[in-house]
């Protein structure tokens, strides 16, 4: 179980492809890379809505143009499937003890089977472990949606670090559709995301500001220098002349020479490498 990068052995295979899937309440997205030696190429990509239809039908739609061969995909799961906790070790503490009380904890205000996942790169320090707890059924749904569509999903992975690898360099991301806002800090050893409803433009900015001034104050960002915006241009003008964001270098994420692509979240998914997988069950990528 891997955060970030890809594995050494993946780095010295002379090309590897990669399928990235993206499900969230917008829309669906679907991207295919390939890598030879260090540089990598988008070779598909597309997006569709979810203003008619199902995820089923969504996806769907965007294999029609898919014309590859690869099928073993990245699937992601967002902070409604995951509760992410730290714990502390202090001496005398029962890690396990704590970890099954918060399952038992979670299993039964939710409704819905948690397994734990303890991520690599999850030791915040000597004293600190960050644990993930999964709701499993979200795990099988995902998995059912890809094979209905022909595809087989080989990794679960957190939408947030998905994200932290679409947005290299960056501090945070900031996503906006409509009157939804989310706020997205790339800290270590996980990434925070805050989301927002019924924001408008009045207040895009000052929700923005609490959220990074939180994670600086929660010791989740160091600082907040510069940000990648999704959005469309009025929005992302809007921010980029914003006295309250005046410190911050705002920019729109920008890939493959596509300003805000729709698909930014399944290109981080497919830049997980699911070749590294060395067994035929479904693992998990954070």
């Amino acid at each position: 179980m891997r955060m970030f990068g890809r594995s050494k052995a993946a780095a010295l295979r002379t090309e590897l492809r990669t399928l990235g899937v993206s499900v969230t309440p917008a829309g669906v997205g679907l991207v295919a890379l390939s890598m030879r030696e260090a540089t990598i190429s988008v070779d598909y990509t597309a997006y569709a809505s979810l203003t008619e239809g199902t995820p089923l039908d969504a996806l769907r739609k965007c294999m029609d143009g898919y014309d590859g061969d690869l099928r073993r995909c990245v699937i992601g799961l967002g902070t409604e499937s995951m509760h992410i906790q730290s714990f502390m070790l202090n001496p005398g503490n029962d890690l396990r003890g704590a970890l099954e009380l918060e399952k038992e904890r979670l299993n039964r205000f939710e409704g819905a089977k948690q397994t734990v996942v303890i991520p690599a790169g999850g030791l915040v320090d000597e004293r600190t472990q960050v644990v993930a707890f999964v709701n499993t059924n979200d795990v099988q749904a995902r998995v059912e949606l890809c094979s209905e569509a022909g595809l087989e999903a080989r990794h679960v992975d957190y939408d947030g670090c998905a994200l932290g690898r679409a947005c290299e360099g960056y501090d945070a991301l900031v996503i906006v559709d409509g009157a939804a806002l989310t706020v997205c800090g790339f800290g270590k050893p996980f990434v925070r995301m805050r989301s927002f409803g019924d924001v408008n433009r009045s207040t895009l900015a000052v929700r923005i500001g609490e959220a990074t001034g939180t994670m600086v104050h929660d010791g989740v960002l160091e600082h907040v220098r510069k940000m990648a915006v999704l959005a469309d241009q009025p929005t992302l003008a809007l921010l980029q002349t914003s006295p309250r964001l005046k410190d911050i270098t705002v920019e729109p994420l920008t890939i493959a020479e596509e300003v805000s692509p729709p698909w930014a979240l399944a290109y981080g998914h497919a830049l997980y490498d699911i070749e590294a997988s060395l067994d035929g069950e479904v693992s998990y990528a954070f």
